[in-house]
């Protein structure tokens, strides 16, 4: 019997993780939900559903929600959850993964993204196209690594951040939580909780 996955969101992020699903586990069975009505009977990719989330389903046990945005993803997958509903990782076939590294439950790394050897994901973390996980990295919980980002090795990120698109986070950096790192900024020091940095090198907004 083929695994049944709940997809919550039907936004563009969420065509990346069923495009991903598809590749990896072509076998799965899903079904696609979402809580906006104005999404409800849209075909992704011209032949897959979306079901408006008003009533949780029954038979899907497994989930993924597949939001970019960092509060809503875990204030859906908390939601999930309430409901006796288990996250799930979806790993693109073209990604790759240190056999070394842990990855908890609920993330969703797309092709050509790289975690390396002891690297750590937390709950919900997305580590999107071609983004670079060294080595001894730590990445905290429902942070959204962007495209092409590149993480040094043995740097810390905490929960809930947003490392734009073609950044780069040098060697041992420690960022805080809920920190918003610009496109393509160059982060050569440790940066506090709730800060927003743009620029090379990286500085303060």
């Amino acid at each position: 019997m083929p695994t049944e996955i709940l997809i919550i969101g039907a936004g563009g992020h969420s065509k990346v993780v069923i495009d991903a699903l598809q590749v990896s586990k072509p076998e799965t069975d899903f079904m696609v939900v979402d809580y906006d009505n104005s999404k409800a009977g849209r075909l992704i990719f011209g032949r897959v559903p979306v079901v408006l989330l008003d009533k949780w389903p029954q038979s899907h046990k497994l989930y993924h929600v597949a939001i970019g945005d960092n509060t809503i993803r875990k204030k859906c997958s908390l939601e999930a959850q309430k409901q006796d509903k288990k996250p799930t990782t979806i790993v693109h076939s073209d990604a790759s993964i240190s056999t070394t590294s842990k990855i908890s439950e609920g993330c969703f790394i797309a092709a050509k993204a790289i975690v390396a050897a002891e690297s750590e994901l937390g709950e919900g973390c997305i580590i999107n196209h071609g983004a670079v996980v060294d080595h001894d990295c730590k990445v905290g919980s429902y942070s959204h690594i962007a495209p092409n980002v590149t993480i040094g090795g043995s740097v810390t990120v905490g929960e809930k951040c947003l490392i734009g698109a073609g950044s780069i986070i040098l060697p041992s950096v420690k960022i805080g939580n809920h920190v918003v790192i610009g496109a393509g900024a160059v982060i050569t020091c440790d940066v506090p909780d709730n800060q927003i940095m743009v620029g090379v090198p990286g500085k303060k907004v």
